[in-house]
C-alpha cells in the first residue's frame, strides 16, 4: 500500500473514532430514541466499517428516526448500504 493510501486510512480511522467518541457521552441528547447504536450510509466503505464492528442493516429494519433523515430519504442513493454499530455501555 502506498504511503498516501496509508495516510488516508489513518485519517479515516481518526475521523471515525472522533465521531464515535463525540457521540458516546452525548447519547441521551443526540439519540433519545436509540442510545445503543449509531448508523451510517455508505456506497464505498462497507469493508472498512465491517472491520470496525459495523453490521449491515436492511433498509426496512432501520429505525424511523434514521429513515426520516435527509441523508436516508434523498441525499444518499437507495443503493447505499445502511450500517449500524452497537456502542459500549
Amino acid at each position: 500500500m502506498g504511503r498516501s493510501r496509508q495516510k488516508m486510512k489513518g485519517i479515516a480511522a481518526r475521523r471515525t473514532a472522533n465521531v464515535v467518541n463525540y457521540i458516546r457521552p452525548r447519547r441521551a441528547v443526540l439519540m433519545p430514541t436509540n442510545r445503543d447504536s449509531i448508523y451510517l450510509l455508505t456506497e464505498t466503505a462497507k469493508p472498512y466499517f465491517e472491520k470496525r464492528s459495523y453490521t449491515i442493516v436492511e433498509r426496512d429494519n432501520t429505525p424511523d428516526v434514521i429513515r426520516r433523515s435527509s441523508e436516508f430519504s434523498h441525499v444518499c442513493p437507495v443503493t447505499a448500504v445502511v450500517m449500524k454499530k452497537t456502542l459500549d455501555k
